[in-house]
């Protein structure tokens, strides 16, 4: 098959399924019948402008650009937590998330706007966010998620 051919079944594949690693796009693309080497994969992906997002479900799945446009609240909440947080520590039912000065806001805004069940709320000071869990929340799953996605040790 020729590379536009490939590329193309890329794109369909892409929009329509939630594909998480580079070993999945060529698993869904030998299903299609279309072999591809990794390294093959790897530049139609880099030259086709795919980037890895935030899926429905939280996990990082790849995306052509048309996808991912409009930033929604996951991809909202990835941003601020990337951009801002240095820190997350669980206490009980809480969570403290610290931030640089005049920080905390805009990651408290996207904390709530995410819709995470585990998250019943949270309080911004200026570095500092406090998140209220839900009862049955694990302080310490909820912490190591978002310590990820914060990319902070």
């Amino acid at each position: 098959m020729n590379r536009d051919a490939r590329r193309a079944v890329l794109r369909e594949l892409l929009a329509a399924e939630p594909l998480r690693s580079q070993a999945a796009v060529r698993a869904a693309l030998a299903a299609r019948g279309v072999a591809a080497h990794p390294a093959t994969v790897g530049r139609d992906l880099e030259e086709l402008g795919a980037r890895k997002v935030r899926g429905d479900d939280g996990a990082l799945v790849w995306r052509l650009p048309d996808a991912v446009t409009a930033p929604g609240p996951l991809r909202r909440l990835d941003d601020a937590l990337r951009t801002f947080v240095t820190s997350v520590a669980a206490s009980g039912n809480l969570l403290v998330l610290r931030t640089p000065p005049a920080c905390a806001s805009p990651v408290a805004s996207a904390l709530d706007g995410a819709g995470d069940p585990a998250i019943l709320g949270t309080l911004a000071g200026d570095d500092t966010v406090v998140a209220v869990l839900a009862a049955d929340a694990d302080a310490r799953a909820v912490a190591d998620r978002l310590r990820r996605a914060a990319a902070v040790a």
